[in-house]
């Protein structure tokens, strides 16, 4: 689906600076807040 509105990546940042980074995507329009605390 293609549209005229540019897509909104929001990001959070947590841990040790030193830690390798892991990239968690979540489908279509869910939100950040919906993994688990665990993650």
């Amino acid at each position: 689906m293609k549209t005229k509105e540019q897509p909104r990546i929001v990001s959070e940042t947590f841990g040790s600076p030193g830690d390798p980074a892991v990239l968690l995507i979540m489908g279509a329009m869910a939100s950040m807040l919906w993994w688990p605390e665990a993650f």
